[in-house]
């Protein structure tokens, strides 16, 4: 096999509510891109077993061992309100994830962000309107989305998707 990107798409935080929802329904919905699920523990089969934090080893020698690099990183691996964990963890959890992908040759990263980050609502938002977060969740997130941006001179592609309630999550 080649190290070269394929259409496999790696999802950091396969365990959660909606990494969970993406690993049922990927195949129905984009069955020609192969999901490689990441798990912090052993998962089941084909999955990554690999915590960002401990450095991106894990995932070099998955890449080494399989021959495939991921074409994109859909990173949903986050901490959440209500969790009891620090909120702060976000950021580093994010740049261990980028600093991985940029490592191991995956330039292009999806990285699961907030609405939380406008603030108060009752609008619609815009993707350019300003932020406002009212909550430490909210504020987490939006000093995630900043950590980007030396990674993106260093020549990641990455886009925040900014997500908003999601149904049955």
């Amino acid at each position: 096999m080649t190290d070269k990107a394929d259409t496999s798409i790696l999802l950091t935080g396969a365990s959660g509510r909606v990494g969970r929802m993406l690993c049922a329904f990927w195949p129905d919905v984009a069955p020609d891109l192969a999901l490689i699920p990441q798990y912090r523990r052993p998962g089941p089969p084909g999955a990554l077993a690999w915590d960002p934090l401990d450095g991106p080893g894990a995932l070099i020698t998955h890449i080494a061992e399989t021959g495939r690099r991921p074409a994109a990183i859909v990173a949903l691996a986050g901490i959440t309100p209500g969790s009891g964990r620090d909120l702060g963890l976000n950021r580093p959890l994010a740049e261990a994830t980028l600093d991985a992908g940029l490592r191991a040759g995956v330039t292009r990263v999806l990285l699961a962000s907030s609405s939380a980050v406008y603030g108060a609502g009752g609008i619609p938002f815009t993707e350019d309107a300003p932020c406002a977060p009212v909550n430490a969740y909210g504020a987490a997130k939006l000093e995630m989305e900043a950590a980007c941006a030396p990674w993106r001179a260093r020549g990641l592609d990455i886009c925040a998707l900014r997500i908003g309630n999601v149904a049955g999550a």
